[in-house]
């Protein structure tokens, strides 16, 4: 709320520019926690709300009004009340506080090549007050990696390797909570070339970007911001950042599975089939089902089946399913397989799976 009432003071007294003086924040603590005092925040507000219009009804005014209108009604903690707020707008905490944090970052004006969300009307001034932020960790060379941890409600940025060619970039959640959303910015000098990572990462998970291209930027910088839930205890959350000329591609495996059969007609067999992490690319994989020796036969006990199966961008969980055909026959408890070949875009950890059907004469 403190951060919010300095805002009004920026945005009533536009050419004091007393705020100037609290700037920067600790930008690796959230929004709702803070250290010594809460005044740095006004640029978060600043950054969250500016692209609606300043000094405009209906503009970022109103977007602070609906806010501090939840909060003083008790309808509402403060981090809901500031995402109903942006979703008046069209928009949400989490897409704003990413589009601040690219902005916030590289400070340019409005104009040309940066347009709002990512830019700031006075983001000269703010960086002949008190020069550009700084970054948490910088990845000198591809090939190496860095290492951070920050609260939820904020974020971090890790300088990247600019003119290094094409490169990949992995983000892996190396805590149990929070969770990390991505973008690789590309700083041209005329505008930004933003590449997110295809998947938002939560504790244990990792997400890889294939293929950032790094020349032309006269700055590269990972953006990273932390939408884990918040609470009383100020969570700071791991993660680790690689990079690697040729990242390897993903693993898959197929899992194996089980179904009773019915006195008649099918029943469903699901086989989970996971990759190791997501991708930024389509990856694909043909399945087919194989009989064994002394096992189920085809088309007597299941329906055999040939296909493909393709993961989508920041997919990471599909699944393989065999009809199996029911009777009133007694007999022992039945398998077959099904069998994963000709990957594209990763590489088979195991691709056989055991299929039980189970007998229920």
């Amino acid at each position: 709320i403190e951060g919010g009432a300095t805002w009004m003071e920026d945005e009533v007294f536009d050419g004091a520019n007393d705020n100037y003086n609290y700037l920067w924040p600790q930008f690796h603590e959230g929004m709702d926690s803070y250290g010594a005092t809460p005044y740095p925040t006004w640029i978060t507000f600043r950054g969250l709300t500016e692209r609606f219009g300043t000094g405009t009804p209906g503009g970022g005014e109103q977007v602070m009004e609906d806010f501090w209108e939840l909060v003083s009604r008790n309808q509402a903690n403060n981090r809901t009340a500031i995402n109903m707020a942006l979703r008046n707008k069209g928009t949400s905490l989490s897409g704003s506080l990413h589009a601040y944090a690219i902005a916030v970052k590289f400070l340019h004006p409005c104009g040309g090549g940066y347009a709002y969300p990512r830019c700031l009307e006075e983001a000269a001034g703010y960086e002949d007050a008190r020069g550009l932020p700084t970054v948490d960790w910088t990845i000198g060379t591809v090939g190496e990696s860095a290492a951070g941890a920050f609260e939820r409600l904020a974020l971090n940025w890790v300088r990247i390797p600019e003119d290094a060619g094409a490169y990949g970039i992995t983000l892996t959640n190396s805590d149990t909570g929070g969770r990390f959303r991505a973008s690789a910015v590309c700083d041209t000098g005329t505008g930004f070339e933003i590449s997110p990572f295809p998947q938002k990462v939560k504790g244990g998970q990792s997400t890889t970007l294939l293929d950032f291209d790094s020349d032309g930027c006269l700055s590269a910088v990972a953006v990273l911001t932390n939408e884990g839930p918040t609470g009383a205890a100020r969570n700071r959350d791991a993660y680790t950042l690689a990079t690697a000329q040729e990242p390897p591609p993903p693993s898959m495996r197929i899992a194996d599975a089980n179904v009773t059969e019915g006195n008649a007609g099918s029943k469903a067999m699901a086989f989970p089939v996971q990759l190791s992490s997501s991708t930024s690319e389509t990856i694909t994989v043909a399945y087919a089902t194989q009989t064994v020796s002394g096992g189920a036969k085809a088309r007597l006990d299941f329906v055999p089946e040939r296909g493909t199966v393709v993961f989508s961008p920041g997919d990471t969980a599909e699944t393989v399913t065999i009809a199996v055909l029911g009777d009133t026959v007694h007999e022992e408890n039945e398998r077959f397989k099904v069998v994963l070949s000709s990957p594209s875009g990763a590489t088979i950890a195991d691709g056989s799976a055991a299929g039980v059907i189970i007998d229920n004469d």
